[in-house]
This record gives C-alpha cells, sequence and structure tokens, in this order.
C-alpha cells in the first residue's frame, strides 16, 4: 500500500510562518541599528565641531531628518511528489522532494538637513536660555560644571557702593585675577550644592538668577577656601556687605568654542604662572573638557565615547582610568560632552518647516 507523510500541507505553510516571524525580527534589529548610527552620527559631529574649532575652522551642522525603511518579503515553495516502490513491511511509500526559498530586502532612505540661514543663526548667536541652566540645576548636574560651561562670566554689584567686580571665564584674561577668582567661585558654588546651601532661581523677564544662600553658607566656603587653596592672608575680602549676583550665560557658539581651546589656554596659563594651581579649588585644577589625548597611552584611558580624526589628528571623548572608582573628576569629560550635547538640542530645528531645496535625500 501506498503510505502520504502526514506533514506535507505543515510544509507547504511553513514559509509563511517563518516570514511573519521575519517582519518582527527586521523591523527590531534595523530600529536599533538606525539608532545607534544615529546616536554615533550626532557624537561624532559634535567632536568634528569641537576639532574645527580648535584648529580655528569654522563649524558646520547637519541635522538627520526623517528616516524611511521599507521592507519587501517574499518566499517561494515548490513541491514533487512521486511514487517508489521499497521492499519492506511498509509498502510502497509517496516521496516527495520539497524547494524553498525566502527574500528580503530593505530600501532606506534618509534626509539630511544642513543648518544655516536666519533662524539657525539666531539660535547658534543668542544667549543659551537661563532657564536651561536652572533647569539641569534642578536635575542635579554638579553646579561647577554648568557654571564653567555655560558661564561667560560672574558679575558681584555691590549695593552700599557703586562697586562692580567681574570674575572672566578665560583662561588668558589680562586681569590675572579675574579667571583665578571664577575657578574660586565655580568650586565654592558646588560645595555649597553638595551642602544644600544654595538654591538658585530664574527671573525669565530678565534672562538672569538669582541665588539664596543659608546661614550656615558663609562657614562652608571659609572652610572650603582653607582647604583648597585660601593660605593665612589670601582669604577674599568679604566687607564689602551686599550685593548682586549676575552670571552672563554664553551663546552655544561661544560654549564650543571656549571647550575647544580651554585645554591649551589652560596649559598655557599654568605655563606662564606655576603658582596658578595652589591659588584655585582641587576640583578646578582641570580643563573643564579635554579633546586631545596625544601623548597619553591608550592603556591608561578609558574606552572613548566617541573619536574621530580631523587634519591628521585624532580627538577622543575619554577620560583617565581611575582605581578608587567614581569621583568627581573620573567622568568630567564624559559629562561635560554630555552637557554640550543636551545644550545641542537647543538648536534643533523642524524640517519640515525648511525650503525643500534644503533637504539632502539617500537612498
Amino acid at each position: 500500500m501506498r503510505r502520504r507523510i502526514p506533514y506535507l500541507n505543515a510544509l507547504l505553510i511553513l514559509p509563511l510562518l517563518v516570514l511573519c516571524g521575519c517582519r518582527s525580527s527586521a523591523l527590531k534589529g534595523s530600529f536599533s541599528d538606525y539608532s545607534r548610527t544615529y546616536a554615533d552620527s550626532m557624537n561624532t559631529q559634535i567632536l568634528l565641531n569641537l576639532a574645527r574649532a580648535e584648529q580655528g575652522h569654522p563649524a558646520y551642522y547637519l541635522q538627520m531628518g526623517p528616516i524611511t525603511s521599507t521592507f519587501r518579503f517574499g518566499g517561494e515553495t515548490g513541491a514533487r511528489i512521486g511514487s517508489s516502490p521499497i521492499i519492506n513491511s511498509l509498502g510502497d511509500l509517496e516521496v516527495m522532494g520539497l524547494t524553498q526559498s525566502l527574500n528580503l530586502t530593505e530600501q532606506p532612505t534618509f534626509s539630511f538637513t544642513p543648518l544655516s540661514g536666519p533662524a539657525f543663526g539666531q539660535s547658534l548667536f543668542k544667549p543659551i536660555d537661563i532657564r536651561i541652566f536652572v533647569s539641569l540645576y534642578d536635575q542635579g548636574k554638579p553646579l561647577n560644571q554648568l557654571i564653567r560651561t555655560m558661564v561667560r562670566s560672574v558679575e558681584l554689584q555691590y549695593e552700599n557702593e557703586d562697586k562692580l567686580v567681574v570674575y572672566k571665564n578665560n583662561p588668558l584674561d589680562s586681569n590675572e585675577d579675574s579667571y583665578v577668582n571664577f575657578l574660586r567661585f565655580a568650586g565654592g558654588a558646588k560645595e555649597l550644592q553638595r551642602k544644600r546651601a544654595i538654591t538658585i532661581s530664574v527671573d525669565s523677564a530678565n534672562n538672569s538668577l538669582s541665588c539664596n544662600l543659608t546661614s550656615e553658607a558663609s562657614g562652608i566656603l571659609a572652610e572650603y577656601a582653607k582647604q583648597n587653596y585660601a593660605s593665612a592672608g589670601d582669604q577674599q575680602d568679604n566687607e564689602d556687605g551686599e550685593f548682586k549676583l549676575t552670571l552672563k550665560i554664553r551663546t552655544f557658539n561661544e560654549v564650543l568654542t571656549a571647550l575647544a581651546c580651554e585645554h591649551e589656554l589652560f596649559e598655557t596659563r599654568n605655563n606662564l604662572d606655576q603658582d596658578f594651581n595652589s591659588k584655585i579649588p582641587k576640583s578646578e585644577q582641570n580643563p573643564i573638557l579635554r579633546i586631545d589625548w596625544s601623548g597619553e597611552g591608550s592603556m591608561a584611558l578609558e574606552t572613548p565615547l566617541v573619536s574621530t580624526r580631523y587634519q591628521g589628528k585624532m580627538y577622543k571623548i575619554t577620560d583617565m582610568k581611575s582605581h578608587s572608582g567614581y569621583s568627581e573628576t573620573s567622568r568630567r569629560n564624559r559629562e561635560v560632552f554630555l552637557l554640550l550635547s543636551t545644550l545641542y538640542t537647543q538648536l534643533s530645528l523642524d524640517p519640515t518647516t525648511l525650503p525643500i531645496q534644503q533637504l539632502i535625500q539617500v537612498n
């Protein structure tokens, strides 16, 4: 007798089941790939613009628009059935030959927008909204990092006399004490934040900040100065009375340029003033961001968050390896780069509002 194999129908519909499973797998895989590639591309663009600024070259920006991907799934199944007598206890068996083929094609379309024009220029060259500073502070970002990254200068207007004191965030300012006092201010503010002795609020109408200190703040600052930099006779004069504090916020273009060049300027200031480090808090004795790690062995560095080569020079976002666990400075470069990336999102524009000729599509 002839005996049919009972699984023929199941085998014939197997490709359909496989295709159904392929769809979800393809979507998950592509989503992860595109997300990873997008993140790497944005990180590389920011680091590339830091490298350009470090070499005195202009920055350029591309914003990625919608990513459209079309999937096509296909499959074919063929069957051949014949009869072949087999001499055994089962009698004649029907034999079968199956052919199956599956195919998947994906056609992605990427859109890039060169950022330029009046709207983008206004975003690039106007001071960053001070509410962003306060929002980041409320989220627990280290206050010294925010000040050294986003603040151009600190102004103290004393109420008892017509006296304005300005601390500039510039390592090579003509007033040598200006930058020293700026770093002392940044370090002291971080200590007050750590001890919860300072609160910051924003005056949206004037794009300015107000700082309120607890009664313990003066003692905290005095002890901080004593432990970090101040010797007898080196304490700052605090007898000028109450003052109004104003933080002048940088533009994004200023932030990018300052962070790109601070390592070199910081080292230059160190070379010009051999006592520079002894005058400033220990937490502020390094540039806020370093992108040039030439001269440092790779074994001494953490795995770079991103790296790129520009004009024959390698740039990285990384930190020195720490053997004592997490500390305030063990992740500083990566944290400041994250802060810069967050600020960059304020420059993004809606691609649908741009003229169609400004869009670049790649298939």
